[in-house]
Formats: structure tokens, sequence, C-alpha cells
């Protein structure tokens, strides 16, 4: 039951993926990726992946959400707090690379997989951390293509979600790209 439970919230997180790049404020990119790394968390949690994905899922739910509430009050985000999320990234990545049910002291197909949603998140940062939605769409581009390759591998719904991600990320960048005239471009 917990599986299918599971799959379900990976579905959720698909219909929030399709949405994320559509909304034209970075505002509201930003309450939409909570939600979705939520429904992804308990998406992984619930098929029983509890490896760097999960770990990774709660970090892009608290980040933006410590974002958003910079990004509602006009102030910048500090270097100390960049810092301290990428090495709340990399280290809840590592530890769940590390303490994953597949992991093993040698270098195995498995263990490599693993090392891609740590990539995946260093790219949510990045995506979190910019202001500028153009910018922040591109990254978006960066994390479903990554996503898009784990969740398929693991056979998880989610699959779903970064595909359409991917797919979205690239309709709203046409959708909303800045228009260059001839007098700008020189």
């Amino acid at each position: 039951m917990a599986y299918y439970i599971g799959q379900f919230c990976g579905i959720m997180a698909t219909v929030l993926c399709v949405l994320t790049p559509l909304f034209k404020r970075k505002w509201q990119m930003l309450a939409v990726n909570i939600a979705t790394n939520i429904f992804m968390l308990l998406n992984f949690v619930l098929i029983g992946e509890v490896g760097s994905a999960a770990f990774l899922c709660f970090v892009g739910a608290v980040q933006p959400l410590v974002t958003l509430i910079r990004t509602l009050h006009g102030t910048e985000t500090p270097k100390w707090e960049l810092s301290l999320f990428f090495c709340l990234y990399m280290g809840l990545g590592f530890f769940g690379y590390f303490t994953a049910p597949t992991f093993v002291w040698a270098f195995t197909w498995k263990n490599a997989l693993e090392l891609l949603p740590i990539l995946g998140a260093v790219l949510n940062m990045a995506f979190v951390s910019v202001r500028d939605e153009h910018r922040a769409r591109w990254f978006l581009l960066g994390i479903s293509s990554i996503w898009s390759i784990y969740t398929a591998i693991v056979g998880a719904a989610t699959f779903f979600a970064e595909a359409a991600l991917l797919i979205t990320s690239l309709v709203a960048m046409f959708r909303y790209r800045k228009d260059v005239t001839p007098a700008e471009n020189q």
C-alpha cells in the first residue's frame, strides 16, 4: 500500500513540475518548488528508495522556503546562507549516498547512479538562489535532465514529473523569452 501512495505522490509531483516554469514570477515558482520537493521526498521514501535523493528532496524543500520568505520581504540572500545550503546539499547528499541500502565500498553502477541526485541538487540550489526568472528556467532545464535520467532508472513515478518539467521549461523559455530588438543587439 505504501508503494502505491508513494507513486501517487510522484504523480502529484508531476502535476506541480508541469506548472513550475509556467509561472511568470520567481516567488510563484519557489512556492510550487517547495510542494514538488515534498511530494518527491514522499515518493522516494514510500517506494523504498531512501538514498541521496530522499535527503536532497528534504533540503530542496527547505531552501526554497527560506528563499521565498526572503523574496517576499525583498531581502537578498547572504553568502553564508548559500554556503550553508551548499554544505547541506553536499553533506546530506553524500550521507544518503553512503547510507543507501544498495551502497557497497566498490565502484558499482548503483553507487554511480546515486551521484546524479547530488548533481541535480546543486543545480536546484542555483535555481533557488537566482533572482532572474529567465536564468532560473535554464537551471530548471538542467535539473530536469539529470533527475529524468535518475528517476527513469530507479523506476519512480516522478520520472514523469521530470520529463514534464523538461518540456514545460522549454515552453516557458520560449513564452517568456526576452525580446531583443536590433538596436539592443548592437
